[in-house]
């Protein structure tokens, strides 16, 4: 993810917005794992809030969704190349203004309850011949499986059956 030179800063948010999750509770109120996501951010470049690091409010994850945030409650995630910045879903956040002449970049990922759909359709990044050349470790690990009973299907079928035409459908769980 880039922030590039001149580019404003993201409206502050909260990541678990996007399951339509609202908060209700005082402040300092969290009951540990009631979170459905959170963020890992990896700075590829020097981080600074001259150049838009992450903008984030400290406790905002124990907030009323109703509660924003003042200026003076927010602090930048300022990291170095290959360190990280980790946050719960539901903590108040936003890339920062760069006003440098050099872009800022960060690797993001993101995680949701195994239950719950992605924010991104990674099943659409790869190409059928990309995927076909992965170890099986590595198809299982981006989602080509099929769990038990029969999670993860595709058209009742294990999901690597769609690249198969001409072989029998797989009935491995563990493919």
């Amino acid at each position: 993810m880039e922030i590039s030179p001149g580019e404003k800063a993201q409206d502050l948010h909260r990541d678990d917005f996007i399951w339509q999750r609202t908060h209700i509770g005082s402040e300092g109120s969290y009951e540990p794992g009631s979170d459905v996501g959170m963020g890992i951010i990896v700075a590829g470049t020097e981080t600074t809030k001259a150049n838009g690091a992450t903008v984030f409010v400290p406790k905002s994850h124990r907030w009323d969704h109703s509660r924003r945030p003042e200026a003076k409650e927010a602090r930048y995630a300022e990291i170095e190349v290959g360190e990280a910045f980790v946050f719960l879903g539901s903590t108040v956040h936003g890339g920062g203004m760069n006003s440098t002449s050099q872009n800022r970049t960060v690797h993001g990922f993101f995680f949701c309850r195994s239950w719950m759909r992605p924010e991104e359709n990674q099943f659409l990044w790869w190409t059928e011949e990309e995927i076909k050349a992965w170890s099986p470790a590595a198809q299982k690990q981006a989602g080509y499986l099929l769990g038990n009973p029969f999670l993860g299907h595709c058209d009742e079928s294990h999901p690597l059956d769609m690249f198969r035409a001409n072989e029998p459908p797989t009935q491995r769980q563990d493919a």
